[in-house]
């Protein structure tokens, strides 16, 4: 379902990228299944990038970066530039300080390449595109007869 998602979003990222003068963003998503209630450490459910794919050509890690702001979002349930401007108390040493990750119901999806607010419109975009089609496919798996999940 991922990949789904990103094949709809990737002329709109793809088109950021460029009118940005980036070379790529890379995005993490977690597993919604395993929180902090029951695990040490986040399951990466998706890992990938739009735009440039070679990693010695970055200037800096930026799959590393989407996977610290995961990680700041996974612990305090919050946007990771929430963190920074409402609750900078939560921050631990070593923790990434900017923004670029999103929190939707339990999806947490974080993304690094571009400037922060527009790491932060990628992985949005990618959680709501996530919770639709998530809706779209449980409205036809459930029984509407039935009122209790199976």
């Amino acid at each position: 379902m991922v990949e789904a998602a990103v094949a709809i979003l990737r002329p709109g990222i793809e088109s950021l990228i460029k009118s940005t003068n980036r070379m790529v963003v890379w995005t993490v998503v977690l597993d919604p299944g395993v929180t902090r209630f029951d695990a040490t450490r986040p399951s990466v459910l998706w890992s990938g990038g739009i735009g440039e794919l070679d990693q010695s050509k970055w200037p800096r890690k930026y799959d590393l970066l989407a996977g610290d702001k995961v990680g700041l979002t996974w612990r305090t349930d919050l946007p990771s530039h929430l963190v920074q401007r409402d609750a900078p108390y939560l921050f631990r040493k070593g923790d990434f300080k900017y923004g670029g990750s999103e929190y939707r119901n339990g999806l947490i999806v974080g993304s690094s390449g571009l400037e922060w607010h527009h790491d932060y419109l990628v992985s949005a975009s990618l959680a709501a595109m996530l919770q639709a089609m998530t809706i779209g496919v449980s409205d036809k798996i459930y029984p509407k007869d039935n009122i209790y999940i199976e």
